[in-house]
C-alpha cells in the first residue's frame, strides 16, 4: 500500500462547520493560524466518541489517528474566520 501526504488549507467563516467524520489516512495533523487576539469564536475541534473538545489556540498542533473510532468535527464558527491546515499521511 502506498501512502501519500496530502495537505489542505481551509478556512471557516461565520456560520461554517464540518460535520462528524473520520479521515482516510493513517494520521491527521491539524494546525491553526491566527494572530492574537484571536479573531474568531467557536470552531472547536470535537471528538464525538471520546467526548473531547479542543478550543484552538495560536500555533496549536493536534495529531491523531485518522480512522475509527476518532470521529471528529469542527463545530460552528460563531463569529470571524478560522484558518487552519490539515495534513493527512
Amino acid at each position: 500500500m502506498i501512502w501519500r501526504n496530502l495537505t489542505k488549507i481551509k478556512y471557516y467563516e461565520n456560520g461554517n462547520y464540518y460535520d462528524s467524520h473520520y479521515d482516510v489516512a493513517r494520521f491527521t495533523i491539524l494546525t491553526y493560524w491566527f494572530k492574537e487576539p484571536k479573531s474568531f469564536t467557536g470552531g472547536d475541534l470535537y471528538f464525538k466518541e471520546q467526548y473531547i473538545n479542543i478550543k484552538p489556540k495560536i500555533g496549536d498542533i493536534v495529531i491523531f489517528p485518522s480512522r475509527e473510532p476518532y470521529f471528529h468535527q469542527s463545530k460552528i464558527v460563531t463569529s470571524g474566520t478560522k484558518y487552519m491546515s490539515a495534513i493527512f499521511f
